[in-house]
């Protein structure tokens, strides 16, 4: 009995050995594959990066290229391209993670040629132009890509139209430096809440077959800024240019600025700036209706957007000027500042007829306008009625209106609140007033 369980040890030894060597040698096969490939997946990559430079007219300083099929994943360490009139665009940590078809193809193709299917996440990107003084900078960027693509297509308009396209684009931190900023009388610690943005979203995608192009869940969000936006087109390719223009173009968004705590020191313009917000949001629909001259028609357009608790003073210089080209009513003293306590704008605009209401309150005039009016082709719009009606509240203000009486050589009625009304109708060049 003990010879043959000595024995049967012996085989269930040797099977295992054998499927050991076995797991050993497949192991050592898939790694050598992997191997094999990665370099080829490294090197190809970093020849398709060097011919596309050269034909962009860049230079590449560093390009570290690592694959592994295995893990279907190519890692790009750093990536800098540099071009003197362009500027220098610098990439770091670039993890690709494509799809299983995908690196399959490669392996019987030895080329990317199928539809792509892949993830990129870089830790940053950096771009400088240093002629134009201006730097952007994007950190964990986040890119989900599916369809096709090839750098070719940026000008070559025909292979663009053809192939469908899907990108999802985030990044947790998005900044861009403009050093002209203080010549606008910018605060660095202002300068840096407006110039950055947290958690960047972007959606587009492109239908080949229907031609039509979205752009969803844009969004740019900080301390001062807060905007959102979307975008739907259809794409074509006019006869004789190599060029993609929408034929038709539909669009919102929605726009809010915080300068609550905007601080702008003394500058060229002005002395003091200020303002409690601003709001703004729109639609609009529009077609190319002349191909020839690439002219659009807009199909509507609706706009609202007001201004809070604004205040402007100018400087010496600009005040003086002001002064001349008005007669001395505005900036005729050192204290003259603008101010505007609320402003209101809305616009309902379907073709060919649109109106708009508009309310203005400040310590130097109430005003309110309505107006309609019609849109006739390449002429000018058409206005069916306007009715401005208004209230100086200082003398300055009295003083404008009396500059209007003297150049209309009418005098203009007042109720018994001190308001005045003015209407208008007519072609916009050559208006009737009453």
């Amino acid at each position: 009995m003990k010879r043959k369980g000595k024995y049967m040890n012996k085989r269930l030894f040797k099977r295992r050995l054998i499927y050991v060597l076995i797991l050993v040698l497949t192991a050592g096969a898939i790694f050598s594959v992997n191997y094999y490939y990665g370099n080829k997946i490294s090197q190809n990559l970093k020849n398709e990066i060097e011919k596309t430079a050269e034909e962009n007219d860049y230079q590449i300083e560093t390009a570290e290229i690592t694959a592994n099929p295995l893990l279907r994943e190519i890692n790009v360490g750093k990536l800098n391209l540099i071009n003197a009139d362009r500027g220098n665009l610098e990439l770091d940590n670039i993890n690709i993670t494509t799809s299983w078809q995908q690196i399959l193809y490669y392996i019987k193709n030895e080329n990317f040629d199928l539809n792509k299917d892949f993830t990129v996440v870089i830790d940053r990107i950096y771009f400088a132009n240093i002629r134009e003084s201006f730097q952007l900078t994007a950190e964990n960027v986040e890119a989900d890509f599916e369809g096709e693509f090839a750098p070719e297509y940026f000008s070559d308009a025909e292979q663009f139209l053809v192939h469908d396209q899907n990108l999802n684009l985030t990044a947790d931190r998005l900044k861009y430096n403009f050093p002209y900023y203080r010549s606008y009388g910018l605060v660095k610690e202002n300068w840096e809440d407006i110039s950055t943005f947290d958690n960047f979203k972007a959606n587009y995608s492109f239908d080949a077959e229907t031609k039509i192009m979205d752009i969803n869940q844009l969004q740019l969000k900080n301390q001062f800024l807060d905007f959102a936006g979307s975008l739907h087109g259809k794409l074509i390719k006019l006869q004789n240019k190599n060029r993609v223009f929408f034929e038709s173009l539909k669009t919102d968004y929605d726009l809010k600025l915080n300068g609550e705590n905007l601080v702008i020191n003394e500058n060229p313009i002005y002395r003091d700036f200020k303002f409690s917000t601003l709001t703004a949001s729109g639609e609009f629909d529009i077609f190319l209706e002349d191909r020839d001259n690439i002219t659009y028609r807009p199909n509507s357009f609706d706009f609202t957007a007001e201004l809070t608790d604004f205040y402007l003073t100018l400087t010496n210089e600009i005040r003086e000027e002001l002064k001349e080209n008005t007669f001395g009513i505005f900036g005729s003293s050192e204290d003259f500042a603008f101010r505007i306590d609320n402003m209101f704008y809305e616009q309902d605009y379907n073709y060919p007829e649109g109106h708009t209401y508009s309310e203005l309150n400040s310590p130097l005039i109430e005003a309110k306008l309505n107006a309609e009016y019609i849109y006739r082709g390449n002429n000018q719009p058409y206005l069916n009625s306007g009715i401005l009606k208004f209230k100086p509240l200082t003398d300055k203000a009295a003083g404008i209106v009396n500059i209007l009486e003297m150049l209309y050589g009418k005098k203009l009625n007042r109720d018994k609140d001190g308001y005045i009304t003015i209407e208008a109708w007519g072609d916009m060049g050559n208006l009737q007033f009453k």
